[in-house]
């Protein structure tokens, strides 16, 4: 998904995490946090979790330590 690494073109190259209503969390890359709030319940709004951001919760992180800090999968 496009929302998930930089884009240069789009001027989206700020890394924001953020949590979901009811749980849970993910991330974007955005210009600032109201494009991030955005493009984040638009990228992932509907379907059977019908998703939505809790936009108290919308922060920008460092994607190294962000992406460190995450338990390895595999």
């Amino acid at each position: 998904m496009k929302c998930h690494y930089p884009d240069k073109d789009e001027g989206r190259l700020t890394l924001f995490a953020f949590s979901w209503y009811g749980g849970g969390y993910n991330q974007v890359y955005a210009r600032d946090k109201a494009d991030a709030i955005q493009l984040a319940n638009e990228a992932f709004a509907g379907g059977v979790a019908n998703l939505v951001v809790l936009e108290s919760t919308v922060r920008e992180v460092d994607p190294k330590t962000y992406w460190d800090s995450l338990p390895v999968w595999d």
